[in-house]
């Protein structure tokens, strides 16, 4: 359709030559230069409507097969960042504070797993919670989790929230960790419970220092 608007613009140029309006006299003598250039210039303006139409047409087709395209890529990147969190952080989402899956069941046994080994005593339960244990048995423990398992977000909540009971500032970098991983872990569907209360707490700490 592009070229079309310049055919005719084309050829209202060539109506333009000489040797073009003679030939054409030769069928109608009644047309005059006046109307021929009428003619000429109605041609000429239609034919370049036509090709500016068109072209503009084209570049919109484009700039909008350029956003899908964009949008696609996207949307790409959003699913390898989604598969890389899933591969990631996918097991980690389904377990709670101890290192277990809880799915156990009541009166049942779940067999320990070397996370869970390392955590054991290092909660206490009150009230039907797990609470973190400050003392330094527990926070050795805690500080060895996140040497052997880096992607366990509780180990850096749990130093979190001993090092702001005693007003430890450092408590905002665990803080800051735990955060980020907890982010991650929470956006799975199968996480625990766990995942969203800790991350609810830490965000409420933080907010309260800026």
């Amino acid at each position: 359709m592009f070229w079309i608007g310049l055919a005719i613009a084309f050829i209202g140029a060539l109506l333009d030559l000489g040797t073009t309006r003679n030939f054409i006299r030769r069928f109608s003598s009644k047309l005059t230069d006046i109307y021929l250039d009428v003619i000429v210039i109605s041609m000429i303006m239609i034919g370049l409507f036509i090709s500016a139409s068109q072209f503009h047409q084209t570049s919109q087709k484009e700039e909008a097969a350029e956003d899908k395209i964009d949008g696609l890529e996207q949307e790409l990147k959003g699913a390898n960042a989604t598969i890389a969190t899933l591969r990631d952080y996918g097991h980690i989402a389904e377990l709670n504070c101890l290192g277990k899956t809880g799915m156990a069941g009541v009166g049942l046994y779940e067999s320990p797993t070397p996370l869970s080994r390392l955590l054991e005593n290092a909660w206490v339960s009150k009230n039907g919670k797990w609470y973190a244990s400050c003392d330094s048995v527990a926070r050795n423990r805690f500080e060895t989790v996140i040497k052997d398992f880096p992607k366990f977000p509780f180990s850096y909540y749990a130093i979190a929230v001993c090092l702001r009971s005693v007003q430890d500032e450092r408590w905002k970098d665990y803080a800051e960790k735990a955060t980020a991983i907890l982010e991650k872990t929470s956006a799975i569907s199968k996480h625990t419970v766990d995942h969203d209360e800790a991350l609810k707490a830490l965000e409420r700490y933080l907010e309260e220092v800026r």
